[in-house]
Parts: C-alpha cells; sequence; structure tokens
C-alpha cells in the first residue's frame, strides 16, 4: 500500500510538501521479517526491488509434528535420515544405513561426497518432512492470515550460514568447513545470536563418511552428526516467498 500525505498550511502547491511512504521492496541479509501469519524469519539472501521474492530462515525450529514453532529441543528433535530409511540396493551409495544417510535429496546421477560415490534413489526423511507436513502447515497458515503459499522449503546449508557470517562484519572471511567441528563465535566477529539460538540440521554431508551432517548448537558449534542422531537436533526451515507475504 503506498500512503501519500500532503502537509503545510492551506494545502498548496507554494506551501506544501506531499510525502510519499511505499511498503519496503529491498532487503539485506540479516534484515528481520515478520510474515502475515506472525511467524519471524531472517532475510538469507540480498534482494532488489526489481525481485519479488525473498529467501528466509526461520528465527526457530518446527516442532516434530509441524503443527507450529518452538525452540524446545525436547519438541523439534528429529533425524536428518532415520535408520535404513535407504537401504535398498537403489540407494548403494548409503552404504551405512543404519547410521541415515547424509544426502540431502535424490539424484538422477551417481552422487559423488568426498571418496565416497553411489546412486542415490530415495530423499532423506527429513527432506520429505519439510516439502509435506512442513510445507502444509506454513501454506495453511499464510493463505488463512490473508498470504499465498511458499514457493519452496529446503534446509539451510553451511554456505548460506557463511554468507550470514560474512554479510555481518566486512572482515569475516567464512568459508565453508573442511573438518568436522569448528566454533563460529571463535573464529569470527559479530555472529549474529539468531543463527545459533536453536540446534538445527544443515544439509551440507560431511565428505568424510556416508552418514555425517553438519548441525549447528546453541554454543554456536557447526559440527557433524550421524544422520539418524534424533535426541537433540531439529529443522529449521529456509523457504523462499513472495513479499507480498510480508506482514
Amino acid at each position: 500500500v503506498n500512503c501519500t500525505v500532503t502537509t503545510g498550511v492551506g494545502k498548496t502547491a507554494n506551501v506544501s510538501k506531499t510525502i510519499t511512504v511505499a511498503p519496503k521492496d529491498i532487503y539485506e541479509i540479516g534484515d528481520q521479517v515478520t510474515l502475515k501469519d506472525g511467524s519471524v524469519w531472517y532475510v538469507i539472501e540480498g534482494s532488489t526491488s526489481s525481485k519479488q521474492t525473498l529467501t528466509l530462515f526461520a528465527s526457530s525450529n518446527i516442532n516434530n509434528t509441524a503443527t507450529g514453532w518452538t525452540t524446545s529441543y525436547s519438541s523439534y528433535k528429529i533425524a536428518f535420515d532415520v535408520a535404513n530409511a535407504r537401504n535398498s540396493s537403489l540407494n548403494s551409495y548409503c552404504v551405512e544405513a543404519a547410521k541415515g544417510c547424509n544426502i540431502y535429496a535424490k539424484s538422477l546421477w551417481t552422487v559423488t561426497n568426498g571418496s565416497n560415490s553411489g546412486k542415490v534413489a530415495d530423499d532423506s526423511t527429513i527432506k520429505t518432512f519439510l516439502e509435506g507436513s512442513v510445507t502444509n502447515y506454513i501454506n495453511n497458515s499464510l493463505t488463512s492470515s490473508g498470504g499465498t503459499s511458499i514457493d519452496s522449503i529446503r534446509l539451510i546449508t553451511t554456505t548460506d550460514i557463511c554468507n550470514i557470517i560474512n554479510a555481518s562484519n566486512s572482515s569475516n572471511n567464512c568459508t565453508p568447513p573442511t573438518t568436522n567441528s569448528v566454533t563460529l563465535r571463535n573464529l569470527y566477529k559479530n555472529v549474529p545470536n539468531w543463527l545459533y539460538s536453536t540446534i538445527y540440521w544443515t544439509m551440507t554431508p560431511s565428505t568424510s563418511n556416508t552418514y555425517s551432517v553438519y548441525r549447528v548448537q546453541t554454543t554456536s558449534i557447526l559440527n557433524t552428526n550421524p544422520a539418524n542422531y534424533v535426541n537433540t537436533d531439529g529443522a529449521r526451515p529456509v523457504i523462499v516467498t513472495n513479499k507480498s507475504n510480508i506482514k
């Protein structure tokens, strides 16, 4: 909605000023936005006035029944990939399926990750959860509040995390980790506290095996965990949505 306000005695062209207030349409990494359903998100990709969509990272985790948002790990804990969910011969990459498989999405082609390679015919169970129950919850919440459905949903990546850290301080030179554990606050300046306010999975696999996945902890540690781990880690979605959904 554009709002035009004319001020000045007599409201004539000579003595008046017209101020036009337009909705914000340029967003930077780190901006906080509230959607029409009241949910709070953070911008993780800059958006110009000519771009109609935003890429947003949730301010909290979705609970493990996909019925609301929470910061309590007892309510959001979920495996990245349930044990033995991808143990068929069609998933030859997943050689230790009892520990889960660390590839987020299925592929028509051979998957190569470090020295590991093979076929992945099925999605991870967390991807299925996000694209099913979680998407339905978000869409229902937005449309019932006068908004529109989201364009897409996924998990955050370690590249996204580094982009956020680099945007927070120009002297940072964050690159995705090659080791199994780093403490973000010890390495970089001005790491936003919302980036580690919950414990959550990324969609970035470790290259050291076929089952470990990077996750973020509330201590700002970015480390790996077996994909079937279900005690603390949760799903904190990244969505692409139209700017018209902003409240």
